[in-house]
């Protein structure tokens, strides 16, 4: 293979375009996989081009490593320009996943996340706690200095996070002031400290708005459940048992935590009377 060459940037991006087009081939013929999971065993993807769907699924079977992905080690000095393509690519990718304004990962990314780790909880019972915070009266902030300096709380609230959490956490912006934690193999009991450790971080600073010298306080209500991997569930499910607990806070005057064990109360009731009704039928 040569060296390629990219005569303008048009070209490059079209190349670029090639490449997540298979990508995206080859994630759904291998099945369900986290581009960020993957690329993390990858020296680097190799744009194949001229390849019918026989040649491409024989490669896959000779592949040592992940079969949703056909990989080659390329030497840096030899393709200087396909190392300059997966950089881009790494950056489309994290413009795909991360909420601009806070570095943190969207909404998309966060649905998609839950839905594994929820799934994954049950399957090797594992804990599994998801919790959601709100900046109070986020409303005002923008109101009353402007939405510049709502954008600088947004973004501290989001710095703090990152300080704070395991590199096997994840971290999103779900909405306006609305942020979401999703921390796999942890209990109640060792993400309450988490949370008021967070707590305790922003109550102890004060944010800079910008062009100004106004400085703002803020606090935040936090919500949370911990999913314990004993009866199936659906993400959905314990989205609304966080909720529940959140508006708990908000009702009872913000600034604050409360946390709970997810009890599957339906599912447990439905196994009940699925063992009756077989002990009758049998």
């Amino acid at each position: 293979m040569d060296n390629p060459t990219f005569k303008s940037k048009q070209d490059q991006e079209k190349l670029v375009q090639e490449l997540l087009e298979l990508e995206n081939l080859l994630r759904k013929q291998g099945g369900n996989h986290n581009p960020g999971e993957t690329r993390g065993r990858i020296a680097l993807v190799r744009l194949l081009d001229d390849l019918d769907q026989e040649d491409l699924e024989e490669l896959k079977l000779k592949s040592r490593v992940d079969p949703a992905w056909l990989t080659l080690a390329l030497d840096q000095e030899k393709f200087p320009a396909l190392m300059e393509m997966q950089k881009n690519i790494e950056n489309l990718t994290r413009a795909r996943d991360r909420d601009a304004l806070t570095g943190l990962y969207n909404r998309g990314f966060f649905q998609r996340i839950l839905d594994r780790e929820v799934e994954r909880a049950f399957r090797f019972k594992l804990p599994l706690t998801l919790a959601m915070m709100d900046i109070d009266d986020f409303k005002k902030i923008n109101d009353t200095c402007g939405h510049p300096c709502g954008d600088r709380v947004l973004q501290d609230l989001g710095g703090i996070i990152q300080q704070e959490i395991r590199a096997a956490d994840y971290a999103a912006r779900i909405g306006g002031e609305e942020f979401a934690l999703i921390l796999p193999g942890t209990g109640r009991y060792k993400s309450e400290p988490l949370f008021w450790r967070i707590m305790d971080s922003i109550r102890s600073r004060q944010v800079e708005c910008p062009h100004s010298r106004h400085k703002v306080s803020y606090t935040v209500s936090i919500g949370a459940a911990t999913y314990r991997g004993k009866t199936e569930i659906t993400a959905e499910r314990l989205i609304s048992e966080v909720d529940r607990q959140l508006y708990k806070v908000k009702e009872h005057g913000k600034d604050s935590i409360s946390a709970e064990i997810f009890q599957d109360a339906v599912n447990e009731e439905a196994l009940v009377q699925k063992a009756e009704k077989n002990f009758l039928l049998g």
